[in-house]
C-alpha cells in the first residue's frame, strides 16, 4: 500500500513553511532514514528524513522550490515495485481529500485552497504565512524589519505593524498588571524588549531603558501606555536620575527587570589570553551594572513596602562554559547576588528572583551561532546536541517566565533562579 509523504510538524511547532527541494529523484529507491526533502520554517531549515521505505513517486502537483506548504500536506508517495501511481488509482488529490481532513481536524489550510485566494509573493525575505497575513491586513511589509531567522519577516512582525502590543495578542498567559509601573533595562531589542512587551501587553506602564536611546524609543512606541529613557547601567548618576524621573512622573516603581548585559564576540579565548579590559567591560555591565540599578530601585521599593526585582542571569552562571571566563564569572555573581538580595529585601515586601536562559535566538547569538555568517555557525549542531529540545529558545519564551515572576498571583517565590534552557542543565544528554 502506498505511503503518503506529508509535511511533518517540526520541533519548532511549525504550522506553515516553505518547500526547499527534493533530495531524491522521482523513481529512486528510498530507505528509512534517508534525507527526502528540505523544509524551511520561520526558525529552521531541516532535511526531512523518510519514515518508511519504497520507491519515490512525485505527483504532478508536488510543490516546487519556494512553494508554501502546511503541516499534513501530502507531497509525494512511497510505493512498492510495480505498484501503480496512487494519485491515478486511489487517494484523492490534496486539493480535495487533504483539505477535507484539515478542515475537520482544525489543521491550518493553505491559502490557495480557500475560496478567496491571497497571492503570496515568491521571496525569501518574508515567510509565506506572513505574506498571506500581510495581504489580508493590507500591510506594506517591504518597509518592516524582520525578527525571524536571518532577518526574515514573520507573522508577528506583520501583526505588530497593525496593532501595538495589547493583552489579547498574548492569550497564552495573562497577568493583571494594571496600575503597575515597570522598568526594564536593555529593552531596545532581544530578551529585554520581549519582556517589556509582555509586561505592557498585560497592563503595566513600562519604561523601556537602554544605552541605545533611539532603539528604546522605537521599541516603546509600539506598545500602549509606555515610555522610554536613555540609561547606561554603568553610570550610577544617570541611573539615579532615571529612577527619580520614573517615580516623579508615574508615582511608583513596582517591577524592575535587570536585563542589560553584554558578552564577548572577539575574545572567545582561555583565561590566560583573555584581555583585562574586556574582563572589566563585561563585569561593569553584567554584574556591577545590575548592582547599581538594583540599589537605586530597591531604595524606592523599600519606601513603598513592595516590589518585584527580576534579574536575567544565564545557565553559564550555573554550569560554566569554556572560553567565556568573564561572562561566566559575571552571571555566577548575578545568581548569588539575586539570592542575597532576596534575603535582604524579602522582609520589606520585595520579591527578588532570577531567570537563567539557555541559548536564545537574539542578534548576538545569530552573530555567534545561528546566522549563516556566524563565527561558530559550523559548530551549531554540537551546541544543539546538548539541548534535549534540540533548539534555542525564542525571546518570548524567556519573556513569559518574567511575566510569571511579575504576576501578582506569584506571591511566595523569592530567591529562586528559574532555568529556561530546554533541558540543557537537566543532565548529560548523550547516548552511551
Amino acid at each position: 500500500m502506498a505511503h503518503e509523504i506529508t509535511v511533518p510538524r517540526l520541533g519548532w511547532t511549525m504550522e506553515e513553511g516553505t518547500f526547499g527541494e527534493w533530495l531524491k529523484e522521482d523513481g529512486e529507491r528510498v530507505e528509512v532514514g534517508d534525507p527526502l526533502f528540505v523544509l524551511e520554517s520561520d526558525k529552521a531549515t531541516t532535511d526531512v528524513e523518510a519514515v518508511d521505505s519504497g520507491i519515490l513517486r512525485l505527483p504532478p502537483d508536488t510543490p516546487q522550490q519556494g512553494d508554501p506548504v502546511s503541516v499534513g500536506m501530502v507531497l509525494a508517495y512511497l510505493v512498492e515495485e510495480g505498484e501503480p501511481d496512487p494519485w491515478t488509482t486511489g487517494p484523492q488529490p490534496r486539493s480535495e481529500k487533504k483539505k477535507e481532513e484539515s478542515d475537520s481536524a482544525g489543521v491550518p489550510v493553505l491559502t490557495e485552497e480557500k475560496e478567496h485566494k491571497t497571492e503570496i509573493p515568491n521571496t525569501s525575505s518574508i515567510s509565506p504565512r506572513a505574506a498571506r497575513v500581510a495581504g489580508e491586513l493590507g500591510v506594506a511589509w517591504t518597509t518592516l524589519q524582520g525578527s525571524g531567522r536571518g532577518g526574515r519577516i514573520v507573522e508577528r512582525d506583520i501583526r505588530k505593524a497593525v496593532h501595538p502590543h495589547k493583552t489579547e495578542d498574548f492569550i497564552s498567559m495573562k497577568a493583571d498588571l494594571r496600575g503597575k509601573v515597570s522598568l526594564v533595562t536593555g529593552a531596545a531589542r532581544g530578551i529585554g524588549q520581549a519582556i517589556a512587551d509582555r509586561l505592557a501587553a498585560n497592563g503595566s506602564l513600562v519604561v523601556y531603558t537602554d544605552i541605545d536611546a533611539e532603539g528604546a524609543k522605537e521599541a516603546a512606541s509600539r506598545s500602549e501606555r509606555c515610555a522610554s529613557l536613555a540609561m547606561d547601567v554603568t553610570n550610577s548618576e544617570e541611573i539615579e536620575e532615571v529612577i527619580v524621573e520614573v517615580v516623579r512622573d508615574y508615582g511608583s516603581l513596582d517591577i524592575l527587570v535587570n536585563n542589560a548585559g553584554v558578552n564577548t564576540l572577539e575574545h572567545r579565548v582561555p583565561i590566560d589570553e583573555f584581555p583585562l579590559e574586556e574582563w572589566e567591560r563585561l563585569l561593569s555591565v553584567d554584574l556591577t551594572g545590575l548592582y547599581l540599578v538594583s540599589r537605586a530601585g530597591a531604595r524606592v521599593m523599600r519606601k513603598q513596602g513592595s516590589g518585584r526585582i527580576i534579574n536575567i542571569a544565564s545557565i553559564v552562571g550555573l554550569v560554566p562554559l569554556r572560553l567565556q571566563c568573564a561572562f561566566v564569572a559575571a552571571k555566577a555573581g548575578v545568581i548569588n547576588l539575586t539570592k542575597a538580595m532576596a534575603l535582604e529585601l524579602g522582609p520589606h515586601g520585595i520579591l527578588v528572583n532570577g531567570i537563567a536562559p539557555g541559548s536564545t535566538l537574539t542578534e548576538g547569538t545569530r552573530q555567534l551561532f545561528y546566522g549563516e555568517g556566524g563565527k561558530f555557525h559550523k559548530s551549531v549542531q554540537k551546541l544543539l546536541d546538548h539541548i534535549p529540545l534540540g533548539r534555542p529558545a525564542t525571546t518570548d519564551e524567556i519573556a513569559v517566565t518574567a511575566l510569571f515572576l511579575a504576576a501578582p498571583d506569584n506571591s511566595y517565590i523569592n530567591g529562586h533562579i528559574l532555568t529556561v534552557d530546554g533541558g540543557w542543565t537537566a543532565g548529560y544528554a548523550r547516548e552511551f
